[in-house]
């Protein structure tokens, strides 16, 4: 990364073993690019938590105008803190180089999904945008972060797995799912099923073309 002189940045977290978090400092110190600090929900929770941030720091050598600070929701849902209340957790919250949140929506695999068509909502997406424009006070707007269109919480898949033809694509508030059948299942259309329901994808209204114009404005309350 050094040679094609690119700007790393680290990420640790809380529960990194100690020789992990020694390589994060070292590269820190030696490249002056600051750090990136990931946190999650049970981390918060926990008495000694504003002091545990505190001994990371001091370890890493680094203070929060050079730290990003990520909350990785990891699945969202109503059980989650609200931003507000996330806010009141995290100590010197304007102080942070950068504070983001992020969360996941995504079902962990499309055995749920018969073939054809299907919406899921972007709840991720969905969460963060009514919040930053609640009537709620938020501390300090934090910036979005999703996992795409992959399950939060990763998992080997199985070896020599029977994987269906399918497209996620991703509109404003939605997942346009194509579930397809499975490419090794006997006489199926196995693989010639991608462009199928690519050419049916095309045809639906969410699919964004290159002529198309529409825009998700956001108008955030201030800057930070």
């Amino acid at each position: 990364m050094r040679v094609l002189n690119l700007h790393l940045i680290p990420v640790t977290g809380l529960n990194r073993q100690d020789s992990y978090q020694a390589i994060v400092a070292f590269i820190t110190n030696a490249d002056n690019h600051g750090v990136c600090i990931r946190l999650k929900k049970n981390e918060i929770k926990r008495p000694r938590f504003t002091k545990d941030l505190e001994d990371l720091l001091h370890i890493l050598e680094v203070a929060p105008p050079q730290t990003d600070l990520v909350f990785d929701y990891e699945i969202i849902d109503n059980s989650c803190p609200s931003f507000a209340e996330l806010c009141d957790c995290l100590p010197n919250l304007t102080h942070w180089r950068t504070f983001s949140v992020i969360s996941g929506a995504f079902p962990k695999d499309l055995i749920g999904f018969e073939p054809g068509q299907h919406l899921h909502s972007r709840l991720d997406w969905q969460t963060w945008f009514r919040q930053i424009n609640s009537k709620q006070p938020i501390s300090r707007l934090p910036t979005y972060g999703d996992y795409t269109i992959q399950h939060p919480i990763f998992s080997e898949p199985p070896k020599r797995a029977h994987f269906s033809a399918s497209i996620r694509y991703t509109s404003n508030k939605d997942w346009v799912i194509m579930r397809g059948e499975g490419v090794f299942k006997d006489n199926g259309p196995g693989f010639a099923q991608w462009p199928a329901n690519a050419q049916l994808l095309c045809e639906r209204n969410e699919f964004c073309r290159s002529d198309c114009n529409h825009r998700l404005k956001i108008e955030p309350k201030s800057p930070f």
